[in-house]
């Protein structure tokens, strides 16, 4: 038996992976929809207008990627350890080389920026 908090697979499921009985599922309702693609293809185009657009606004929800909202400071915090990593485990000459383009990317912008608030 395994202690309180613990799993026989402390990594647990991988991110994304499905279950069997979902891949079943999924399968089933995508055979359905192959074998009758012709008939909801027409029931579509039997709706009003605006019923067929809010029967494809629906569907969409079902192919497209889900919007997930972004914390920006959370992601800057990411953005910031990623870098650090990345710089603890670099030799110094690139470092120097990344900070001596990040200056002169930085002067080129405010060269940049002076020229615009001229105009």
């Amino acid at each position: 038996m395994f202690k309180k908090g613990k799993s026989g697979n402390p990594a647990g499921r991988p991110k994304g992976a499905k279950c069997k009985v979902t891949i079943k599922l999924m399968e089933r309702i995508s055979a359905i929809i192959d074998n009758n693609i012709g008939q909801i293809e027409d029931d579509l185009q039997a709706l009003c207008p605006l019923d067929r657009v809010k029967a494809f606004a629906s569907l969409l929800n079902y192919v497209l990627p889900k919007q997930q909202s972004i914390d920006v400071g959370r992601k800057i915090e990411a953005e910031y350890d990623a870098l650090r990593q990345l710089l603890e485990s670099c030799p110094e000459e690139a470092i120097n080389a990344i900070a001596n383009k990040v200056m002169e990317l930085q002067e080129v912008h405010l060269l940049n920026k002076d020229d615009e608030k001229q105009d």
